[in-house]
């Protein structure tokens, strides 16, 4: 087997796990993933997750990588008497999920794919997560958003598996 660089497979493993921690730490409560088609409008309360990333610099001289993300999670909440408390309740939800770092895991289906662990996003020390309410989007379906947004960053040495 020829020997496949880190920066090959960082997507991947990105993806995968973070979304796998961020749906482990969301309370149960409905995930869909950005590129997923939602089957049916029976949620009435659920949130989208959307990673942009990684973005990989080259840092100094000895093949080592600074990689960052960005965290974005949409909030959809169903018009009733409570929408908004729904919405602060979810985003604090949301909030408490992505103030934690998020762990990378060789995750995928190739052989080299060992569900060990590589490295470690860390939440920017220097950035606030954000979270931004838009209310009721949607006059005629009665849909109130929000979203929640944190940056994360990652150094580790390029290798090869």
């Amino acid at each position: 087997m020829s020997s496949i660089e880190y920066l090959r497979e960082l997507a991947r493993w990105t993806q995968l796990s973070v979304r796998k921690q961020f749906v482990e730490r969301t309370e149960n409560i409905p995930v869909f993933f950005e590129e997923t088609i939602k089957q049916n409008n029976q949620e009435t309360l659920y949130v989208e997750l959307r990673i942009d990333g990684p973005f990989c610099n080259p840092i100094g001289t000895r093949n080592e990588y600074e990689a960052l993300i960005e965290v974005n999670v949409l909030i959809n909440c169903a018009f009733d008497e409570q929408s908004t408390m729904k919405l602060y309740n979810l985003g604090g939800v949301v909030i408490s999920a992505l103030s934690k770092d998020f762990c990378v895991y060789k995750l995928g289906l190739n052989s080299w794919d060992d569900k060990s662990y590589f490295e470690t996003y860390q939440l920017f020390a220097d950035d606030n997560i954000e979270m931004s309410n838009f209310g009721q989007i949607d006059p005629v379906n009665k849909i109130y958003q929000s979203t929640v947004e944190a940056h994360y960053k990652m150094r580790f040495k390029n290798g090869t598996i």
